[in-house]
């Protein structure tokens, strides 16, 4: 079975199933892994850096060697099973349903009046203290959370999927499973998760980009605002400290006619983030669904170009 349907075949999984809660997943497996090992690499070395650094090269290398060796085995049983493993891999790194599902959740709660669910929604999507928010800003933080993982579950999963193959995709999950672990600003992980971070940053420029186009794309094809979502892209995006999570929630901003960023708490510390987009719509709960509808359509376009894109340059190769 050709690469590019295997990866078609894992995503319908993905749009129909969403997260395979109570399966063996890589990603919970390798931050497990990277917890663990955390407390003894700070032992060894006492540099935080060079302890962080250590982790990093660590949790990547042995978890693309276990990978490697699974996939290698699975061939030598049958190509099947080769088959069957490979569109697993792709199948759980992949989070367009349960990304779409978590924001749906929190467009029920504020749609139903039940201000405390939502918060709890948000707080289970997004790095910062949701005790305080009000309907607008759960809102908000909901559409944002996704934008900024339309990057890191969907379109570089994508991105590494077709280009190396399940290895690539779990050498890119463990990139990013090792920034949700460590690369916080705030201690014991400042020094510690630098490497971390700045690894996840390095390999999410490229699809931060590319997921910007296909937001335009979806945009076009939704009736809503594709010029608007490059323009604004380009002149937010780069306004914020992470440029690959504030292009894609930029161009969703610019996409939707509306405003995302703005003022934020993060333990207890005010963080006074700029705005990105124009205010041509008050924000409404309404607006999640609308996100829901770019990030599939973000989705189903780019993986279906992809794969277009993989066959034809198989055929001439």
């Amino acid at each position: 079975m050709s690469l590019e349907i295997q990866i078609l075949i894992a995503l319908f999984l993905d749009l129909l199933f969403g997260d395979p809660r109570g399966f063996p997943h890589p990603a919970r497996m390798m931050r497990r892994f990277a917890l663990a090992l955390e407390p003894s690499i700070r032992r060894m070395l006492k540099s935080p850096r060079e302890a962080g650094l250590l982790a990093a090269v660590m949790v990547i290398s042995l978890s693309g060697l276990a990978a490697w060796g699974l996939l290698r085995l699975a061939a030598s049983l049958h190509p099947w099973a080769y088959t069957a493993l490979s569109i697993w891999v792709f199948y759980t790194v992949l989070s367009t349903r349960s990304l779409a599902d978590q924001a749906a959740e929190v467009y029920r709660a504020l749609e139903v009046g039940n201000l405390p669910l939502a918060r709890k929604r948000v707080s289970e999507m997004v790095r910062r203290d949701t005790d305080r928010m009000d309907r607008e800003e759960a809102t908000r933080a909901a559409i944002e959370s996704v934008a900024r993982h339309g990057v890191d579950g969907v379109m570089a999963p994508l991105i590494c999927a077709f280009l190396f193959g399940p290895l690539g995709v779990i050498l890119y999950k463990a990139i990013d499973v090792l920034d949700s672990a460590f690369g916080h600003k705030s201690e014991p992980y400042y020094d510690f998760g630098r490497f971390s971070a700045w690894l996840d940053r390095l390999a999410n420029w490229l699809p931060a980009r590319v997921t910007v186009a296909f937001m335009a794309l979806a945009a076009m094809l939704l009736g809503m605002k594709p010029l608007a979502a490059l323009r604004v892209s380009r002149r937010d995006g780069a306004i914020q400290e992470n440029p690959n999570a504030a292009l894609p929630e930029a161009a969703m901003a610019g996409a939707l006619g509306i405003q995302l960023g703005g003022p934020v708490f993060r333990g207890g510390s005010f963080d006074p983030q700029p705005f990105m987009g124009d205010p041509l719509q008050r924000l409404e709960p309404g607006h999640i669904r609308q996100a829901n509808a770019v990030l599939f359509a973000m989705t189903i376009l780019s993986a279906t170009i992809f794969a277009l894109v993989h066959k034809g340059a198989v055929a001439i190769l």
